[in-house]
């Protein structure tokens, strides 16, 4: 049998294939522009993951997501074998942030989606900040800092997107100068429907597809014999 804890995080998610909904704020910003400074109360230091560093970043990842992951070490290879890039932040010898950037194109598994834009562009996706370290500036100094190295790589253009109600992110989008989105993405459940709805505005320079089957929660839970509450 469930726990009680357990079977009342099933129900919410059962009640969420049921009916939900979320939107999705897209973001671009052009890398050949001025990029904001942001202060930054101590002394950090930004490089790239190397493949020895892989169980470093997975033991930091996971101390943060342990019911659901962003992504496995089997991920994190391909992700680096496709050229994807993944800045690490430290403060001395301590891991306390992560940052993504997808080449050109990313799949997003959260929301069923790929986001394709030019050949000389990124997109940022998948980034973490230690819990204790939040608030101090740490999200826009290291999106700052990568798109200053980005930029110098001959990378013209960062797209991102975040959740409405991600105010914390909003905020750090906004001081990096993107206070306007280029498209939104609404979606979500009905009656186990996974409806997906984008806007992109007229030459955004991003283009977004759906991908998958809008019956994927059901086909997930009969697969894994889900439905079952005991």
């Amino acid at each position: 049998m469930c726990k009680k804890g357990e079977l009342a995080k099933r129900v919410r998610r059962y009640l969420n294939v049921l009916w939900s909904r979320k939107k999705i704020y897209i973001y671009r910003w052009p890398l050949a522009a001025n990029i904001p400074k942001i202060a930054l109360d101590g002394e950090l230091h930004i490089s790239h993951l190397q493949s020895n560093e892989i169980k470093s970043l997975m033991t930091f990842h996971d101390n943060y997501y342990q019911d659901y992951k962003l992504f496995s070490t089997e991920d994190v290879v391909r992700r680096l074998d496709i050229g994807h890039l993944c800045f690490l932040i430290r403060h001395g010898e301590e891991l306390v942030a992560f940052l993504w950037f997808a080449v050109r194109e990313n799949y997003s598994p959260d929301l069923h989606c790929i986001f394709k834009a030019s050949d000389h562009s990124v997109i940022t996706y998948n980034g973490l900040v230690r819990t204790d370290l939040r608030g101090k500036n740490i999200f826009p100094w290291v999106m700052a800092k990568a798109f200053c190295e980005l930029s110098r790589a001959g990378y013209v253009e960062a797209f991102g997107y975040n959740h409405s109600a991600n105010t914390s992110s909003l905020r750090a989008t906004a001081k990096l100068g993107a206070r306007t989105h280029v498209g939104t993405i609404t979606c979500g459940y009905f009656l186990g429907y996974y409806f997906f709805l984008p806007k992109i505005k007229q030459g955004a320079g991003v283009k977004v597809y759906f991908s998958g089957s809008p019956w994927h929660r059901y086909k997930g839970f009969l697969s894994r014999g889900r439905l079952r509450f005991g």
